[in-house]
């Protein structure tokens, strides 16, 4: 959650936080904008 990866920030301890995906084929598609 939210405030378990907060928590783990404030104590500087990735394990708190869980697994993370892999970066493997992970890759930015596209970035939206709104107009203003």
């Amino acid at each position: 959650t939210l405030i378990s990866v907060s928590e783990a920030l404030k104590l500087k301890d990735r394990k708190k936080t869980g697994p993370t995906a892999p970066a493997h084929s992970l890759f930015l598609e596209k970035v939206s904008y709104p107009d203003t």
